[in-house]
Parts: structure tokens; C-alpha cells; sequence
């Protein structure tokens, strides 16, 4: 099946958004509460995103995407953190940067296939109340 190359840019804005947090304050759960309001929209921003995505590419074929947009963006995120240590510099190994930062990929990336399967979830409740 043949997809309209349109589609293809919520994935785009997925990586897009994955790689923007990198440049975001690391301490998620400090004495402010602007950063978690950050954390947290942009959370929901990437939800939606894979809500998206589900809805235009599928549940297979996008979920196949969203893992290999979270695979590449952790990745390049390990690049510019071991490149770039001097900036990215939170006192800690760079070990531990290279872990914190692929873990905040992966909690982004997971927020994406959480829309996906809420996604999935209300349009498999209506096809079955379709049915009744």
C-alpha cells in the first residue's frame, strides 16, 4: 500500500521534537515548576504526534517508524553528547550523560507509541460498536 509522503511528516516532527529536548534543562523534578510543565507538554505534544502517526500510517508500518525514529535519535543523541561534553556538561560522567540522555529518547519515544495504542484502542472500540 502505497502512503502519500505527508504522512510521513509526524515522524519527522517526532525526531524533530526528540532531538529539541536534548537542549532542555535536565532536571525534570527540581525546585521549579516551569520544568515540569515543559517536560509534561511536550509529552503530550509527542502523544499526539503518535496518535498521528497511527492514524495515518497504521499500527504496524508506524510503529515500525516510531521505533526507528527513538533507535536514530538515541543514537545521534549519544553522538552530540560524547562530541559535545563541555555543553552538555551536568556534572556527571560522561557515561551517565550518555545514559540520561538516551533515556529521556526513549521516555519521549514511549509517550509516541502510548498515542499509538490509544489510538488503536478507541478505533478498535468503534469498529466493535459498529458491529452491535
Amino acid at each position: 500500500m502505497r502512503r502519500s509522503k505527508k504522512y510521513y511528516l509526524a515522524p519527522l516532527l517526532l525526531s524533530g521534537l526528540i532531538f529539541i529536548s536534548n537542549f532542555l534543562n535536565t532536571t525534570l523534578f527540581g525546585q521549579e515548576i516551569i520544568n515540569f510543565a515543559v517536560w509534561f507538554i511536550l509529552s503530550l505534544f509527542i502523544f499526539a504526534i503518535g496518535w498521528i502517526t497511527n492514524n495515518t500510517l497504521g499500527w504496524v508500518h508506524g510503529g515500525k517508524i516510531v521505533f526507528s525514529v527513538i533507535v536514530a535519535m538515541a543514537v545521534i543523541s549519544a553522538m552530540l553528547v560524547s562530541f559535545f561534553s563541555d555543553y552538555f556538561l551536568t556534572e556527571n560522567l560522561l557515561f551517565e550523560n550518555i545514559i540520561l540522555f538516551t533515556l529521556r529518547n526513549i521516555f519521549l519515544g514511549s509517550m509516541a507509541f502510548f498515542g499509538m495504542s490509544v489510538s488503536e484502542l478507541v478505533n478498535s472500540q468503534r469498529s466493535i460498536e459498529n458491529y452491535k
